[in-house]
């Protein structure tokens, strides 16, 4: 096997601190007493974005159609699973599924399987931007009704129940399709995707807790100070701009959502608890330093895992650079950063992009374990610097291209001590530009990482450990 030193001009050699600012145009109050700020009036000014790289943006959105979950909320839709008492003030629909008891005063619709409902004053349907955070009493329990026929537009079900009939679900992620007659059967292949969502414009949440999204088409979603948002079954893009885009907030999720065609998938900034997990993605535009399906900027502490999504670039259609890149990030050594379980199909044809980079300009706690690569760029994973940073068991297979380099590597380029770093367990078949066999990097006198030796070439991994069309996008 023949090694090759990294192209010099790769990024992470220069990796540079930024300075972020946000400046909030206008912020609605999370009081739950006030009324909502009418539509175009939150926005989100000229953003400087701290990353190795220097960037500005202007972002300017439109509120779009959010709903809670569980508690109260000034206007809009309200969606309680499980057991329980509810309370909702002002218009908007409450669905209730199980047992329990939900409560609308004002004006509502409530709809119940398999439990009592309470309705107050006639139906007026009304959705908004929901201001505050709510508290659900009770104890949630998911259900199924066993018969009747379920649609679900932007979050909110209505349910009826003949004597028979079909309910049809289908997970983004993993195309999932769960069927209901009486007996329940469960495919898994190929993935499809028979949502249905609603148009919104863009999304922008300001200083919002408890909120969750769902069931939108909506071209991006910007959170700045928010905690417990929940963004979940929606399809996002395009926009020139990031798809969801997480500033100074605690406690996101984005589960079972399709991305495509956006400048960086999710990017997430000086934030805490961000998941991205059961989701596709697909051609993000950059360009650079832009172009990931996910970007950590200093995120820290834990609950922090990007898991089981699928995300494919395909040459002509996008202008990606790092499929997943962790930058100045640290999880908690009893809580690392998670990355497992992903696909990651397509990179190229930029000379500093690839896939999955632990430890640029450092951090700590994190944890690439479990993930498949096909043909993911000019390198296919690395760790650049960092502490108790770990790449196990992965599979890397990488076919001569004009910008193919290296499988995988270590080499701290972060200018800070880096210690405690494993790779191990890891298979990789990467030929580089030159048509050589180029799989691992490791620098002279180098830190030589735990596991090293167990990195192998396996010339079985080829193009088909990934399908030719990985998401359904």
């Amino acid at each position: 096997m023949k090694v090759t030193a990294l192209n010099p001009c790769r990024r992470h050699v220069w990796s540079r601190l930024g300075i972020v600012m946000i400046a909030l145009m206008t912020i609605t109050s999370c009081k739950k007493d006030e009324q909502p700020a009418p539509d175009n009036t939150t926005t989100i000014g000229t953003e400087t974005l701290r990353h190795h790289r220097r960037w500005n943006d202007t972002i300017k959105n439109s509120p779009g159609v959010i709903s809670t979950s569980g508690g109260s909320t000034n206007s809009g839709t309200t969606t309680t699973t499980g057991s329980g008492t509810t309370p909702t003030t002002g218009s908007g629909t409450t669905t209730t599924t199980g047992s329990g008891t939900a409560t609308t005063t004002g004006s509502g619709t409530t709809a119940t399987t398999g439990g009592s409902t309470t309705t107050t004053a006639p139906k007026t349907s009304g959705t908004t931007t929901t201001t505050g955070s709510g508290t659900t009493t009770g104890t949630p329990v998911a259900t199924k009704p066993s018969s009747g026929t379920t649609t679900t537009t932007s979050g909110t079900t209505t349910t009826t129940k003949p004597a028979s009939g079909t309910t049809t679900t289908t997970t983004p992620a993993s195309g999932t399709t769960t069927t209901t007659t009486g007996t329940t059967k469960t495919t898994t292949t190929p993935p499809t995707t028979t949502s249905t969502y609603k148009a919104s414009a863009a999304i922008t949440l300001n200083n919002k807790s408890n909120v969750t999204i769902r069931g939108l088409a909506v071209p991006s979603i910007t959170l700045n100070s928010c905690t417990n948002i929940r963004i979940v079954n929606c399809k996002i893009g395009p926009s020139t701009i990031d798809g969801v885009m997480i500033y100074n907030s605690t406690g996101v999720t984005v589960d079972s959502c399709l991305l495509s065609n956006v400048r960086t998938g999710v990017n997430a900034m000086q934030s805490q608890g961000i998941v991205f997990s059961n989701s596709q993605a697909k051609n993000m535009q950059g360009p650079y330093p832009h172009g990931q399906f996910v970007q950590y900027n200093n995120v820290t502490g834990g609950g922090n895992k990007v898991m089981n999504n699928k995300f494919e670039n395909i040459h002509g259609q996008s202008n990606p650079e790092d499929a997943i890149s962790m930058y100045q990030s640290s999880g908690l050594a009893n809580d690392p950063i998670m990355i497992s379980g992903n696909s990651i199909r397509g990179g190229g044809p930029s000379h500093t992009g690839g896939g999955i980079m632990l430890g640029d300009g450092g951090g700590s706690n994190i944890i690439a374990q479990n993930n498949t690569l096909v043909d993911p760029g000019q390198y296919g994973m690395a760790i650049s610097g960092g502490t108790n940073m770990s790449v196990i068991n992965n599979n890397i297979y990488g076919k001569q291209q004009s910008f193919t380099n290296v499988g995988l590597y270590y080499w701290n380029q972060s200018g800070k001590a880096s210690s405690n770093i494993t790779v191990s367990g890891n298979k990789i078949n990467f030929t580089n530009s030159r048509g050589e066999q180029n799989n691992t990097y490791l620098p002279n006198g180098s830190l030589v990482p735990t596991g090293w030796s167990t990195n192998v070439l396996s010339k079985t991994l080829t193009e088909t450990l990934l399908p030719s069309v990985l998401t359904s996008l």
